[in-house]
C-alpha cells in the first residue's frame, strides 16, 4: 500500500514540478525588469540582508573545502598510483569520500546568477550517476568489454571526454563516479604492473600474457589519472562560472534573490527525490560502489535545511507571507534528517523518507505563491 502511495505521489509532484518550474520562471523574470520592483511590506529587508551574508559566508567555506579535498584526493590517487596496495586504495578512497561530499554540499547551496541546470554538460560531466560500469572498463562475464580494453581508443582527455555519455547518459566515462568505480570496485592488483620478463630469456605463452595484461593495466592507470585530473579542472571551471553570491550587490532587488533560491531549492528536492527512489536498489544509488548514497542523499536535504532555516533563515525571510507552508517545510526537513541519520534504514523508513521528500515541491510552490501574491499586492497599492 505505502508503495502504490508512493507512484501515485510521484506522478503528482512530476506535474506540480513542472508547474512550479514555470511559476518560478515567470516570478524570476518579472524580478529582472531594470527597474527594482516594489518590496512587499512583510519582507523583511534587514532579515534578507543578514540571509544573503550568512550565504555567502557559507559558500565561501564550502569552496574553501572542496577545493582543500580535491587537493588531498589528487595527493591519494598519485600515491596510490606510485604502489598500488589494499593501504593506499583505502586512503584513495576515503579521499574520494571527502571531495565527492564536499561537492555535493556545495552544490546544494544556490550560486549567483541563473540556477544551474543540474543535468547540463559541466556538471553531468563532474558527477553522472549511475553509470555503467562495463563501458568503462572489463567485467568478469565480459573480458573485453569497456573502453579500458578496446586498444582502438586512445587513451586521452580529450578522447574519454568524447567517449563520455557517448549513445546513453550512462556511458560515463570521466567524474567522480568513473573514479568511484576504479577505486572502490577493482582490486588494488588490477592496477600493478605485472613484472616484465627478462631479455634474456626467450618468451614464453605466460609471458606473453602478462605483456598483453600489462597494456590493459597501463591503460587503467592513466584512465585513473586523467579522471582525478579531469574532475579538478571541470571543478576549478564550474567554481569560476559561478561566482559566489555577493550580499550588498544582490540586495539591490531582495526578491529577485529570494525567487532564485527558490528556484535553486525545488531542483534540490527533485534530485533528492530522485536519489531517494534509488535509495535501496543495488548498483543504482548515488554512490553505490562505495556505499554512500545515503550521505549523498542527507547533503541535499541538510542543503535545504541550511537555506530555508540555519544559517541562511530564507524560512525567517517568508514565513510572515506563508506561515503554514514554512512550519511544515520544517517539520518535514526536520523528519527526513532523522531519516536520513539513521545507522540502517529499513524498506518501511525509505518509504516513509520518500514520501517526506515527495511533499517539498508542495511546499515550496507555497512558498513561491506567497512571495509572488505579495509582490502583486505591493505593486498595486504603490
Amino acid at each position: 500500500m505505502v508503495n502504490h502511495l508512493v507512484t501515485r505521489l510521484i506522478s503528482n509532484v512530476i506535474a506540480t514540478s513542472k508547474s512550479l518550474t514555470l511559476g518560478l520562471g515567470l516570478l524570476l523574470s518579472a524580478c529582472s525588469d531594470p527597474w527594482p520592483p516594489v518590496v512587499p511590506a512583510d519582507l523583511d529587508v534587514a532579515k534578507v540582508s543578514a540571509s544573503l551574508i550568512a550565504l555567502a559566508t557559507l559558500h565561501l567555506e564550502r569552496q574553501q573545502q572542496l577545493m582543500l579535498d580535491t587537493a588531498s584526493l589528487r595527493l591519494a590517487i598519485d600515491e596510490f598510483l606510485q604502489a598500488p596496495d589494499a593501504q593506499r586504495q583505502q586512503a584513495a578512497q576515503a579521499a574520494w569520500r571527502n571531495a565527492h561530499l564536499a561537492f555535493l554540499d556545495l552544490a546544494a547551496l544556490p550560486l549567483a546568477g541563473p540556477p544551474h541546470e543540474p543535468l547540463g554538460p559541466l556538471l553531468y560531466q563532474i558527477d553522472a550517476w549511475p553509470i555503467e560500469p562495463g563501458y568503462l572498463d572489463r567485467l568478469p562475464a565480459y573480458p573485453d568489454s569497456g573502453l579500458i580494453s578496446d586498444l582502438t581508443v586512445t587513451i586521452t582527455p580529450e578522447s574519454l571526454r568524447e567517449q563520455n555519455g557517448f549513445t546513453d547518459s550512462s556511458e560515463v566515462s570521466l567524474g567522480f563516479h568513473a573514479l568511484e568505480y576504479l577505486i572502490f570496485d577493482r582490486d588494488a592488483t588490477d592496477f600493478r604492473v605485472l613484472e616484465p620478463a627478462s631479455p634474456r630469456v626467450e618468451p614464453t605463452a605466460a609471458a606473453q600474457i602478462n605483456v598483453n595484461a600489462n597494456e590493459i593495466i597501463v591503460r587503467r592507470r592513466l584512465v585513473l589519472d586523467i579522471i582525478t585530473t579531469q574532475i579538478a579542472a571541470d571543478l576549478d571551471l564550474w567554481l569560476t562560472d559561478a561566482r559566489r553570491p555577493n550580499a550588498t550587490e544582490d540586495l539591490m532587488i531582495p526578491t529577485r534573490e529570494i525567487a532564485r533560491l527558490l528556484a535553486h531549492s525545488l531542483k534540490t528536492a527533485q534530485l533528492a527525490i530522485t536519489e531517494v527512489n534509488r535509495l535501496l536498489i543495488p548498483g543504482e544509488g548515488h554512490g553505490a560502489y562505495s556505499q554512500s548514497s545515503r550521505p549523498a542523499l542527507s547533503s541535499k536535504v541538510s542543503g535545504l535545511n541550511q537555506i530555508f532555516f540555519a544559517p541562511v533563515k530564507l524560512g525567517e525571510v517568508l514565513s510572515p507571507l506563508a506561515t503554514d507552508a514554512t512550519q511544515s517545510l520544517q517539520n518535514n526537513l526536520q523528519a527526513a534528517t532523522e531519516l536520513c541519520a539513521l545507522t540502517q534504514i529499513s524498506e518501511l523508513e525509505a518509504s516513509r523518507l520518500e514520501l517526506l521528500l515527495l511533499a517539498l515541491p508542495n511546499q515550496i510552490e507555497a512558498l513561491s505563491a506567497a512571495l509572488t501574491k505579495a509582490m502583486a499586492d505591493a505593486q498595486d497599492q504603490s
